[in-house]
């Protein structure tokens, strides 16, 4: 056997998106969803679309190709929760499926940046208090605390706008454009 082939789940998540290009240009990367999505074949042009209705169908195209190591890559909770509902798992789908616990840290980012704060991997949090007394020049970057991409995020250039933060937002410095 060859190189494995990466299977990635289609969708909005800017995820698949990056992740398909970190790997398809070194594995053959396939990417499955039920129906084809606006823009697919501009986003991921080398791979190998497949059109399947759920993880049933999809163990049953990797059964069908035993030649293959196929190795999945879930993203998302849901993803895992569907390969948790089979009863039966071909020997040539290999996958990796991340404590329950760390999925709640990813959906929470005040605990997510905490985790990556002190070695300077994320940008700093701040709380309102602090940006009172010194606020950055270059602004902060407001969200909600609990979410994903960047749903409900806001930016702020200026101290005298810190009133229109809620309750429980994530204050972080801006970085970049």
């Amino acid at each position: 056997m060859g190189l494995p082939t990466i299977i990635l789940q289609a969708g909005t998540d800017r995820r698949v998106f990056d992740l398909y290009n970190q790997l398809s240009s070194q594995y053959p990367t396939i990417i499955w969803s039920g129906t084809a999505m606006l823009g697919e074949a501009f986003l991921y042009p080398n791979a190998i679309r497949l059109r399947l209705q759920g993880m049933k169908d999809l163990l049953e195209y990797v059964e069908s190709r035993k030649d293959i190591n196929f190795v999945w890559l879930p993203l998302v909770e849901e993803e895992a929760d569907w390969l948790l509902e089979q009863k039966a798992i071909p020997s040539n789908f290999l996958f990796h499926l991340p404590d329950h616990n760390n999925y709640n840290t990813a959906r929470d980012k005040r605990s997510f940046t905490q985790r990556f704060m002190r070695d300077r991997l994320t940008p700093r949090l701040y709380t309102a208090d602090e940006l009172l007394v010194d606020f950055p020049a270059a602004g902060v970057v407001v969200k909600p605390a609990i979410g994903k991409g960047a749903i409900g995020r806001r930016f702020i250039n200026k101290a005298s706008d810190l009133n229109n933060i809620q309750s429980g937002d994530l204050i972080q410095e801006r970085i970049g454009e």
